[in-house]
């Protein structure tokens, strides 16, 4: 539980909600540090969140960064989550 606390672990969870994603993909969303985007990748990916995947194509390797299925297990539970926080917000 102490890794949702982090900042930017559940902004980059949310980020592979719909897709794979290069790493410059979701360092351009979030607009986080490389070395920190990096750091957090490394934590989601040993606690078995994310996993990558190598794509080889014609102008070499792309590593894109997806959710596991302990991942999606997760995912839900965010995602109602950042609802209720929103709709706390709305109401003060």
């Amino acid at each position: 539980m102490e890794l949702l606390h982090k900042k930017f672990i559940i902004d980059i969870i949310l980020a592979l909600k719909n897709e794979p994603q290069a790493f410059n993909e979701i360092q351009n969303q979030l607009k986080i540090y490389s070395d920190t985007l990096s750091r957090r990748l490394k934590e989601l990916e040993k606690l078995g969140i994310i996993e990558t995947t190598i794509i080889q194509g014609d102008t070499g390797k792309r590593i894109r960064y997806k959710l596991t299925s302990k991942g999606n297990v997760i995912l839900p539970f965010l995602v109602d989550a950042m609802k209720a926080l929103k709709k706390a917000e709305d109401l003060l």
